[in-house]
């Protein structure tokens, strides 16, 4: 039986100087587990730019709130400098050597899809099932996915277009992203914190632009596996 998921993500990190950092994120369905400062560094405050339509009360945006701790400990570090990354989950292990701005999007990316900020909301079911070190491909799949599964726990699945609401939540992430950015620049010494938002930028336009070329690419592997068949080519049924 499926039980209500909480999860727990230790990501160790060693540094270019030989120090070790850990970010520990635990969440539910709902969010994170541990509850979020109720203000920050100036650069997370919301005085200057709010995103539009932002409903959060308080001087600080959640989602830059979540991130905090991974900008200033990545603070003065170039975004290019390599970096061996462990992500520890219940049932495995992830580990990654690559540049730092690669590391700090898959933590960042976690912690503000459960940050509680509404406009990222559509993906913190895909924090709750977290795949460390993503790749776009396997965002852009596992998002179309969980996108669908939304769409029949609402009873909309048979809307004429069934991933507009994964192209709205893209597009209100970046906005997210934009903001946030724009406050970090003059905060960070270096640019590892900056550049992972970029790249999770990157990822939601990527996405909106891309969804539709991986979708025809895996059609007849979809249609063959929901008619029980093997993909065309292949109907000796070995995989």
């Amino acid at each position: 039986m499926f039980q209500p998921r909480k999860l727990r993500v230790t990501y160790s990190v060693d540094k270019p100087d030989g120090e070790m950092v850990e970010f520990a994120i635990r969440l539910d369905e709902h969010g994170l587990l541990e509850d979020l400062p109720a203000d920050g560094p100036a650069w997370t405050h919301m005085n200057a730019e709010r995103c539009a339509n932002c409903t959060v009360e308080g001087a600080a945006c959640r989602a830059a709130l979540a991130i905090v701790p991974v900008v200033e400990a990545f603070i003065d570090i170039d975004s290019l400098q390599q970096v061996r990354a462990r992500a520890c989950l219940p049932n495995y292990t992830a580990e990654i050597e690559a540049p730092i701005s690669h590391v700090a999007s898959s933590i960042m990316g976690l912690s503000m899809a459960a940050s509680g900020c509404p406009k990222i909301a559509p993906f913190r079911g895909m924090a709750i099932f977290h795949q460390p070190f993503s790749t776009l491909e396997e965002t852009v799949i596992r998002a179309a996915g969980f996108t669908l599964l939304g769409r029949w726990a609402h009873g909309t699945l048979a809307d004429e277009d069934p991933f507009a609401p994964l192209i709205d939540a893209w597009q209100r992430l970046e906005e997210v992203n934009m903001l946030i950015s724009r406050s970090l620049r003059d905060h960070c010494a270096a640019d590892a914190a900056l550049n992972g938002l970029v790249n999770l930028d990157m990822f939601a336009k990527a996405g909106v632009f891309g969804l539709k070329s991986a979708l025809v690419a895996l059609r007849p592997a979809l249609l063959a596996w929901d008619l029980g068949l093997p993909p065309p080519g292949n109907r000796s049924g070995v995989v």
